[in-house]
């Protein structure tokens, strides 16, 4: 959730057409993680095949952060008109994510001490080109 701010870019010169379009979000992330345990419900100490010394264990944890976190997107695009109504069309797009903080790799997953670490944040690159044909009816 945040303000977005953007800007486009086109240049056409004859049957090219070429693109630029940015955008940066001011992102503010709020992660709201909670987690409940239990393993060895059945266990009761000392029953007729149980183990001596076997307890169950649950817990119940819960945390909460809230942080800044920018995206940004930069999208590229050429396209050649081949006639008035039918374009060939070559993009790509670039998105960056900053300040991710990932359950998977917070969650400590070892007993007894079940509950989450403090691992720091990620950030998420994520680039993809695409191609395609533009038909205007």
């Amino acid at each position: 959730v945040g303000p977005q701010v953007a800007a486009k870019w086109t240049n056409q010169r004859q049957r090219w057409r070429f693109t630029a379009n940015s955008r940066f979000m001011f992102g503010y992330n709020v992660m709201d993680w909670s987690q409940e345990n239990g393993i060895g419900a059945e266990l009761v100490p000392g029953a007729t095949n149980r183990l001596l010394y076997a307890q169950p264990t649950y817990s119940q944890h819960g945390l909460s952060f809230d942080d800044f976190s920018p995206v940004g997107e930069l999208r590229l695009e050429t396209a050649y008109y081949l006639t008035k109504a039918l374009a060939l069309k070559l993009g790509y797009t670039g998105t960056y994510v900053g300040n991710i903080k990932r359950a998977s790799t917070s969650v400590r997953y070892y007993l007894p001490d079940m509950g989450y670490r403090n691992s720091g944040t990620q950030d998420l690159i994520s680039n993809g080109v695409d191609m395609g044909i533009e038909f205007i009816y």
